[in-house]
């Protein structure tokens, strides 16, 4: 597709939750670029009964060629049937922790079994094309670059905003999980 100048420009609408975004608005115009796509970004929550949840716009028949949001989410579509069989790719581990404010007490995540009590989700996140997409080769592609070493590199800088976005002013006190269970 891409140097083909009487080729219609291909369009992929990919759906995204905010833990992978920050990665995401970095790497998607490279690809896209390389490419010669037209990438259209929905950006959603992957769970919950808001209008803007990516279940709920797709319940609503939004058009979307590829998702990108946390793996248990992902699951659940997978589930109904709306995503392409096999077209699921892991794409990122998010670290977990949290942070408390001077004094206060500490959440419980200091062993697994707390940190599974404590958590609601997991934050592994995946992708996987939709089954009504317009675009399933070239979304595949997509999906495929994004688990490659290259840009997983660029996912591990980026980083994914459990950690990074849960530092508000005063918390002093960063409370990180052991590696045996991230």
């Amino acid at each position: 597709m891409a140097g083909s100048a009487s080729a219609q420009t291909t369009e992929l609408t990919v759906m995204i939750s905010g833990g992978f975004k920050a990665a995401w608005d970095r790497l998607s115009p490279r690809y896209a670029a390389r490419e010669g796509i037209q990438i259209n970004t929905v950006a959603g929550p992957s769970i919950g009964k808001t209008p803007q949840a990516i279940p709920a716009r797709l319940a609503r028949g939004e058009h979307s060629d590829l998702v990108i949001m946390v793996g248990d989410a992902l699951g659940n579509l997978e589930k109904q049937g709306r995503t392409l069989p096999g077209s699921r790719v892991e794409l990122a581990d998010s670290r977990i922790g949290a942070v408390v404010k001077q004094g206060a007490t500490p959440v419980a995540i200091d062993s697994e079994s707390t940190l599974r009590a404590t958590l609601q989700y997991t934050t592994r996140f995946a992708g996987a094309v939709i089954r009504q997409s317009a675009q399933p080769d070239e979304a595949s592609q997509l999906l495929r670059w994004l688990a490659s070493p290259e840009v997983q590199k660029v996912v591990r800088e980026t980083g994914l905003h459990p950690i990074g976005q849960t530092q508000p002013a005063g918390a002093t006190q960063p409370i990180r999980q052991r590696d045996t269970v991230q």
